[in-house]
């Protein structure tokens, strides 16, 4: 299966520590020796030249100027394969090199690549010299650099470098929210790479210390599986991350069965009529769905149906011009059929607070259930702006509680806060981790609405934020050098203010006995109890008067109601008793 990580890049981003005069791993990229070590193809039925220009360059005497008349079907059908240069696996690359065209906007693609495995990256060329720079960790060794040439233009390019990174070695980070968030009641994860995941060390101790689910960014939807009509399914980077995870005593959230985007070509080429549609969607979805059966314990299944404009319930897409709404029943239904455990998700941008959107959302989702659909709940990507505040916050904790009236769950599924690169320091910071502790905090405070609670990804080096909403980035809790922010000192404040363990039952007695513990370290939300099984629990103030008797199954939760004081919890289960005394502080 090809390997394939595309990205656009932003002229001059910065990269990390570098030498000014690191050496350049790849051969004549200045085009000084005219095209020695380059190899030109114009494939059959497209017309392209390439020449040197000693008119037009960056620096130097040359540059190598590429004219395109007529494309090809593919971007490969006309292309320059650099030298092969010597990359070492894990090891971080800046790639660099100046273009620029004719017409502004034209655009191509810079791709290192061995076999089937390669990241291609798009250059968008202005008429004026700029220099484009990404960050590369490689996962193989000897990559071959070359430039794909997807539509018609002219364009000039020049001085390629391929130079080694000094890596930086992240700050210890002492607290786990791994560790922290197991006496929650609640998932805390991340979305997933499968490139840094197989070579870069500090991704993986970052994943492996601080997550407990994960949920893989690209590898599970259709195109990635699929990219051919008659070719087998290619799993190869799916099993890897699903491996990873159950190696590691990680779950995983899939995602996604049915989406618009990220369809593979022969499929939105092919005509179909709505039986053919019905029946491909239900093999694929039952194919995949039945692969990773009591390994995966989520699933989104239907993913941004709803349209962002006014007064249309459902997006223009394949799926509901050729089938019609039916086909989000379906799809639950096949999904359902091939793992009856995994919990099902109708996942969606823009949904979390009390707006229209967020209104279509839950009547999409509530018609499901009502039609008996086997749907568990709804994922709230979460995307947020810096803005966020009070206001959405308590919109947001409303909207759950929406859901928890009709017996659903809620999951935060990709949550990231993007600030603008204008803002100043530190404060931004300060104000995103604002967001990322009040956001978990109402996700916790509507335990066990929701359980779980997902990060798109783990450091601002591979976060999509920047190539997709330009002048912002920075959105999540580590930074391209893997130090933890505000953001995450934020999550881990609230985790140890909210989630306060208390010893299993396990240690007490077999006879009728009774223990008292004091918690010096208040809790501000809930304590949470964590005993095996179902048992009884009693609260009463320092009176003794009693606020509250009830049962529970492997965990409760309480205090989240009462004012600040000192408590005594009385668990009973079977044989054995144990009393507690717990403190509420702000």
């Amino acid at each position: 299966m090809m390997q394939n990580f595309t990205r656009y890049l932003v002229a001059l981003i910065l990269s990390g520590p570098l030498s000014l005069h690191a050496q350049n791993l790849l051969s004549n990229g200045s085009f000084e020796q005219d095209f020695t070590s380059w190899n030109n193809l114009v494939g059959t039925g497209t017309v392209g030249t390439f020449s040197i220009s000693e008119t037009e360059k960056e620096d130097g005497l040359r540059s190598m100027k590429v004219e395109i008349v007529q494309p090809g079907a593919q971007a490969y059908e006309i292309q320059s394969l650099g030298p092969v240069w010597s990359s070492e696996p894990g090891k971080e690359y800046k790639i660099s090199l100046f273009a620029k065209g004719l017409v502004a906007g034209s655009k191509f693609k810079a791709i290192n690549q061995v076999s089937s495995t390669y990241r291609e990256d798009f250059v968008v060329v202005t008429a004026d010299w700029k220099e484009y720079t990404y960050n590369y960790t490689a996962p193989v060794a000897d990559l071959q650099f070359k430039i794909h040439f997807p539509e018609a233009g002219t364009f000039f390019i020049d001085n390629i470098t391929i130079t080694p990174i000094v890596p930086i070695v992240p700050v210890t980070v002492a607290d786990s929210l791994r560790v922290l968030v197991s006496n929650c009641g609640i998932n805390l994860g991340a979305a997933v790479e499968y490139d840094p995941l197989q070579v870069e060390q500090n991704y993986i101790n970052a994943l492996k210390q601080q997550f407990n689910i994960l949920t893989p960014g690209n590898e599970m939807k259709m195109e990635s599986l699929k990219p051919t009509e008659t070719g087998d399914y290619n799993w190869a980077l799916a099993d890897k991350i699903v491996e990873f995870a159950l190696a590691n005593k990680m779950k995983v959230r899939g995602h996604t069965l049915l989406w618009h985007n990220q369809v593979p070509a022969w499929f939105r080429s092919k005509t179909w009529t709505k039986e053919t549609m019905l029946a491909a969607l239900k093999t694929h979805i039952t194919t995949v769905v039945g692969r990773y059966k009591g390994k995966i314990a989520e699933w989104d299944v239907v993913n941004e149906a709803i349209s962002d404009a006014s007064g249309n319930a459902l997006r223009d897409t394949l799926w509901f011009r050729t089938i019609g709404r039916e086909v989000l029943d379906s799809a639950f239904a096949w999904a359902h059929n091939a793992d009856p455990a995994a919990k099902l998700f109708y996942n969606d941008y823009y949904i979390e607070g009390l707006n229209a959107k967020a209104i279509k959302a839950y009547e999409l989702v509530k018609g499901l259930k009502d039609r008996g659909a086997p749907i568990n709940g709804v994922g709230f990507q979460a995307h947020l702006e810096h803005t966020a505040n009070a206001v959405f916050f308590n919109e947001l904790d409303l909207n759950i509680k929406k859901y928890t009236a009709i017996g659903l769950k809620v999951a935060i599924t990709e949550l990231d806060v993007r600030i603008p690169d204008a803002d100043a320091a530190p404060q931004k910071y300060i104000n995103e981790g604002h967001i990322y502790g009040q956001v978990l905090k109402v996700a916790l405070q509507n335990r066990p609405t929701v359980e779980t609670f997902v990060i798109w990804g783990i450091t601002d080096k591979y976060s999509w934020i920047p190539g997709v909403f330009p002048g912002t980035g920075e959105a999540l809790m580590f930074d391209k050098n893997y130090n933890p922010k505000p953001a995450f000192d934020s999550v881990v404040s609230v985790l140890k203010r909210t989630c306060l363990k208390v010893t299993a039952l396990e240690d007490a007695d077999e006879s009728l006995s009774e223990s008292i513990r004091y918690y010096p370290n208040p809790f501000s939300e809930s304590a949470s109890i964590k005993v095996p099984g179902l048992f009884n629990y009693e609260l009463y103030d320092l009176t003794g008067r009693q606020i509250t008797a009830s049962s529970a199954t492997d965990v409760a939760y309480v205090g989240d109601s009462l004012p600040e004081g000192i408590y005594t919890v009385k668990v009973i289960q079977k044989n054995k008793i144990q009393t507690f005394k717990i403190c509420k502080g702000k």
